[in-house]
């Protein structure tokens, strides 16, 4: 559940960005880059999860 709390607080964080007077792709990049270390994290734990 906070994965996804944080999840929401990082694309809200990128929205409120884009919508300034200036957006910038430095914004994009850290929500990017938030977004594979959630997908690896996920990845790792449902690869343990499962049975061999």
């Amino acid at each position: 559940m906070t994965k996804c709390r944080l999840s929401v607080l990082a694309g809200a964080s990128f929205l409120r960005s884009a919508a300034q007077d200036d957006p910038a792709l430095t914004a994009l990049a850290g929500y990017a880059t938030l977004g594979g270390i959630f997908f690896l994290v996920s990845a790792v734990r449902l690869s343990r999860s499962v049975p061999q």
